[in-house]
């Protein structure tokens, strides 16, 4: 849905590797979901809040 609104989308199944993107490029917005296989989804949020605090997150 979003992809056919023209947004860049990236999927990752688990939180760290989705952290390690975030490194390289800001997100615009993270929509997360809370049961990740690797860290949680309130620790994944809380790091990228940490890196960028104005990020808008949704669970």
């Amino acid at each position: 849905m979003l992809q056919q609104e023209g947004f860049q989308v990236s999927v990752f199944g688990r939180g760290l590797p989705a952290l390690e993107a975030a490194a390289h490029q800001a997100p615009d917005v993270a929509i997360l979901d809370v049961g990740l296989p690797d860290i949680s989804g309130f620790e994944l949020c809380r790091r990228l809040l940490t890196r960028y605090p104005a990020l808008p997150v949704l669970f």
